[in-house]
């Protein structure tokens, strides 16, 4: 393909090939052509041998860092990017190698800086480079759990390209409904206008124009220069705490941020502010518990497992041995989970206080050619650690000294650790048992455990002692408001209110959308479950809903679903409102597999009226009877689907891809089937229980992401 002498030269000179390297033109199209056949090292050679000929050019250099780079050619990209550097210290392609160099040696934050360097210096159209380093710095940075930052390279991207950047829409997604993130990082956020007539507006509007176009350092840099002269003008400050954030520096954010909750600002956007600033500003790295695995030889691998296997305080776990073989030695001969205290003589005995809880979990190796028998413990460190050893001393008849060997498998926060709870309930216990202990649990870690452990976010004080302070209201009214909405999940308002109760907080009051000046959209989502919702129009309500939905913020997905499905007005709009898609997110969020069957029964129906195929929501009804391991509706729904929805398209796949999930198709190939038909899941050496609901999310609890590949072109983005 013939590159057109208009386009804007590869090596981000921001100049015109014609104007920049048109007798490069015919080397370029041949080099274009070695990519296009996926010939890279044909391509390194022709660039080198150019670069011999015509001398150290802007685009021969980016164009041979790239294919280096993507060959992992790592002391060659080093060499001639410390040339591309000298040569051209300010090109953008220059600057956005050095980023995605530096987030590869140091982490995804090194890259940041050099990368909004490379973004300011751009006067036209982006580089291709410069483009693709945003999207792969983006997914590094959620990888590693700076999700504002990382969220904000990606939406960046999004826009760039138009929209048409599919992965990083459905990556934007993902982030989007996962439950562990918490609302306020994952919330969409709006620059603040200057206030008319402003000294200082002028500059203002040039840092906020730097901002919107992706260039966020530059603007935070402008914006600290305006804040000695703007004095207490909140919307500096609101501003500076968001670029601050984007660029991932959480100590100059949560800075601004706290500037910002002391001025004269509506009490709902201070509580807000304070408690972003909270959660960029907590230094969980100073608070992490290691979980090791602790390593004991023995002398008979048989007995140990028979001894495990007939003790009161440990149960044999279910696991895959091909998932867990390493690559040089073979998988357990069992795992066990070790519990603090037996099982109650009878289920009905069981109470919150006399749960087992799970301290522990024991690989059991059989000898080896080079190694002995042996059992590694995997615990938390500390007393979980000490009271697994103590167990096994007690099952295996003979006390354990130290561990032979102990290594730290991962780390997890102090207060994730304390909030989370690990039960082992009996096969026996009804689901309504599971639920009313669990929610007896959920109760007594929010309101009597967490306000009495040290918190990140507060300084490491208690919110017990905290509350003791006037002064520290807005502190501690934000810390609760981030346990609140730690789970996207789980709605547990009754708690949450108690908690407030017990610390002498006022409870937020509800919100008009009726009063002048209310838009939707411009609502933080923190504050959409304390919706009049009867009171919104009818594209409020559709606009709220689907904000809530996409962000799997259940308490006001809920109730907003909720006025969807019961307002007679949106029946004629089923384009703008689908009622089914609406119960159906209802059954997604309902914890009792009643009101979970009925939500589903209800979207059948409003489909089945509309002349369309019941089959998704047969398959939904299908994973709430796996769930709950209801054998006869089970059985009956797979008939039914076989018999009624097989020759749909996309049906059978479906069926297959929910059956794998549930183990069922694995129990087919041999494997045992972990969680199928309501058993518990078996947890591969290391992995830890999913958190409670109430648990704190920490930046270290972040879902990862993969990074983006890295795959070498010469052309920019719509050239």
């Amino acid at each position: 393909m013939a590159l057109d002498r208009y386009a804007f030269c590869p090596g981000g000179t921001g100049k015109k090939i014609k104007f920049c390297c048109s007798d490069l033109v015919a080397e370029l199209e041949h080099i274009q052509r070695s990519l296009e056949g996926e010939q890279r090292l044909a391509a390194l050679e022709r660039v080198r041998k150019s670069r011999a000929q015509h001398g150290d050019r802007a685009c021969l250099l980016a164009i041979e860092c790239l294919l280096e780079d993507d060959l992992e050619q790592t002391d060659q990209h080093a060499a001639t990017l410390a040339v591309f550097a000298e040569k051209f210290p300010t090109n953008p392609v220059v600057l956005a190698e050095t980023a995605l160099s530096r987030a590869d040696e140091e982490g995804a934050q090194a890259g940041v800086e050099p990368l909004q360097r490379a973004i300011a210096a751009i006067e036209q159209q982006i580089p291709g480079r410069v483009f693709e380093a945003i999207g792969i710095i983006g997914r590094l940075l959620i990888g590693q759990g700076v999700i504002m930052s990382g969220r904000s390279h990606l939406l960046l991207e999004l826009a760039l390209s138009g929209g048409k950047a599919q992965t990083t829409l459905s990556l934007l997604a993902r982030l989007s409904r996962a439950d562990d993130v918490p609302l306020l990082l994952k919330d969409d956020y709006h620059m603040e206008l200057p206030p008319a007539g402003s000294p200082v507006e002028k500059e203002f509007q040039a840092a906020l124009q730097l901002g919107q176009r992706g260039a966020w350092l530059a603007a935070a840099e402008s914006l600290e220069k305006l804040a000695g002269r703007a004095g207490d003008v909140s919307a500096v400050w609101h501003n500076l705490g968001l670029l601050k954030a984007y660029v991932a520096d959480h100590a100059g954010a949560a800075v601004a941020l706290r500037k910002l909750s002391t001025l004269d600002i509506p009490e709902d956007d201070a509580i807000e502010a304070e408690a972003l600033a909270q959660l960029l500003s907590a230094d969980d790295a100073k608070n992490l518990v290691d979980v090791v695995a602790a390593v004991w030889t023995v002398a008979d691998a048989a007995d140990v497992q028979t001894r495990l296997g007939a003790a009161n305080r440990a149960a044999r776990m279910n696991f895959d041995p091909a998932a867990m073989a390493g690559a040089d030695e073979p998988p357990p001969l069992s795992l066990f989970r070790l519990t603090d205290r037996a099982e109650p003589e009878k289920v009905e005995q069981l109470t919150r206080e006399n749960v087992p809880s799970i301290i522990g979990q024991v690989a059991v190796f059989g000898r080896q050619t080079d190694r002995e028998a042996r059992i590694e413990l995997i615990a938390s460190r500390g007393v979980e650690l000490e009271a697994g050893r103590e167990v096994l001393s007690e099952i295996l008849g003979h006390p354990l000294g130290f561990p032979e060997k102990e290594e730290i498998i991962r780390q997890i926060p102090a207060m994730q650790q304390a909030m989370t709870w690990r039960w082992q309930l009996p096969a026996e216990a009804t689901q309504q048992q599971r639920a009313e202990l669990s929610s007896q649990q959920h109760r007594y870690v929010i309101v009597e455990l967490w306000p009495t452990l040290p918190n990140p976010g507060l300084g490491g004080r208690t919110p017990r002692d905290m509350a003791a302070e006037p002064a520290s209201r807005i502190a501690l009214t934000a810390a609760v408001l981030n346990l609140e909405l730690a789970s996207s999940r789980v709605p547990h308002d009754e708690i949450i209110a108690e908690l407030r109760k017990e610390l002498g907080l006022a409870a937020p009051g509800p919100i008009d959308p009726s009063e002048p000046g209310f838009e939707v959209e411009l609502l933080p989502a923190a504050r959409m479950s304390r919706l009049e919702v009867a009171k919104l129009t009818d594209d409020d309500l559709i606009m709220a809903y689907r904000r809530a939905a996409w962000l799997h913020y259940a308490p006001a997905a809920i109730v907003l679903a909720q006025e969807v499905v019961r307002r007679p007005s949106l029946d004629a709009v089923p384009d703008k409102a689908d009622k089914a898609e609406a119960y159906g997110q209802l059954a997604e969020m309902a914890e009792d597999p009643v009101e979970r069957l009925g939500y589903i029964d209800a979207a059948r129906q409003v489909a089945e009226k509309r002349g369309e195929s019941s089959a998704p929501w047969d398959l939904s009804e299908l994973a709430v009877a796996l769930e709950s391991g209801d054998v006869p509706r089970f059985e009956r729904l797979m008939e039914h689907i076989r018999d009624e929805h097989a020759r749909e398209p996309g049906v059978m796949e479906a069926l297959m891809n929910l059956l794998d999930r549930a183990g069922i198709l694995g129990a087919a190939r041999g494997r045992m089937p972990p969680g199928a038909m309501g058993g518990e899941p078996a947890l591969a050496a290391g992995e830890q229980a999913a958190p409670a609901a109430g648990q704190i999310w920490t930046p270290g609890g972040g879902s990862a992401a993969p990074a983006s590949g890295k795959k070498p072109v010469i052309w920019t983005p719509g050239s």
